[in-house]
């Protein structure tokens, strides 16, 4: 996810870049279009890592819902273990 931000964010950084270049904007102009990419840039790359991280986190608690689901259907299919629970 990350390196697909990186990769996004710099495509946009580098389309910015040549459209000011054509238009011959002002070096002031360039400048903020330089910094609006950065911007752009690091909004990306934190989307993507947050979503990376989101990711993970689903992942591990569907593990763990399919590890207790895995542990109930064991318990009950040993004969006898129902009594003991409710005992």
């Amino acid at each position: 996810m990350f390196a697909i931000g990186c990769t996004a964010a710099s495509e946009i950084a580098r389309s910015q870049m040549v459209q000011a270049l054509a238009h011959g904007d002002h070096p002031a102009a360039l400048h903020l279009s330089l910094l609006r990419s950065r911007f752009a840039v690091l909004a990306i790359v934190a989307i993507s890592a947050g979503a990376g991280v989101i990711a993970t986190l689903l992942y591990v608690k569907l593990i763990g819902t399919i590890g207790r689901a895995a542990k109930a259907a064991t318990r009950a299919s040993v004969p006898g273990s129902q009594s003991v629970a409710a005992g």
